[in-house]
């Protein structure tokens, strides 16, 4: 007759294979999901055939990695107060950027707190026209690098149709007359 405490264990052991195999195709049937509903919100379809979706966390989306890559991942925001040292607020979203995610963290402040910052210093995934008008209407001074954007506003331009000579450095501000003058239409004349 067999030992009963190694019946018990075989045992055991099945029934936790069993339970992550279960396990396993629910994740996958979840990461399905996901992908078709992340197919279903791309309008481009070489879009469509690159998307990803996590087999391990479907509700992590896959996201751009610093290094290239693509990976499941979440995005995390940590506030502190610099004076003291301390983490005042944490935020965690599913946003790839982070530009949006500065008002949400304002308002986690303001509630861990009681009452809002009077300065947020932020790294340049935060800065955006919008970001900068909703923190001075809110009176907070905002901290972080204004980059000069021109490779981004090129693809941009590129992306839309523009021609190189109607670029926005192609034209100079006078506020005096506000007016725009084109400075390649001043060397044609």
């Amino acid at each position: 007759m067999g030992d009963p405490r190694s019946e018990e264990v075989t045992k055991r052991v099945a029934a936790a294979r069993q339970r992550a195999l279960r396990e396993r195709r629910k994740r996958l049937e979840e990461a399905l999901k996901q992908l078709e509903a992340i197919r279903a919100a791309k309008a481009d379809e070489e879009a469509k055939q690159q998307a990803r979706a996590s087999m391990t966390d479907p509700q992590a989306p896959v996201m751009k990695q610093p290094d290239g890559g693509y990976a499941p991942s979440y995005n995390v925001q940590v506030s502190t107060d610099g004076a003291a040292g301390a983490i005042v607020a944490v935020g965690v979203t599913q946003a790839g950027s982070d530009y949006r995610e500065l008002e949400p963290g304002v308002e986690r402040v303001e509630k861990n707190l009681g009452c809002a910052p009077k300065q947020m210093v932020v790294d340049g995934g935060f800065v955006s026209r919008e970001n900068i008008l909703a923190l001075d209407e809110k009176h907070i001074e905002l901290v972080g690098p204004l980059e000069e954007g021109r490779a981004q506003s090129a693809g941009q331009m590129q992306r839309r149709g523009v021609a190189t000579e109607f670029y926005p450095e192609a034209f100079t501000y006078d506020a005096g007359t506000d007016t725009y003058t084109c400075l390649r239409s001043l060397h044609t004349r």
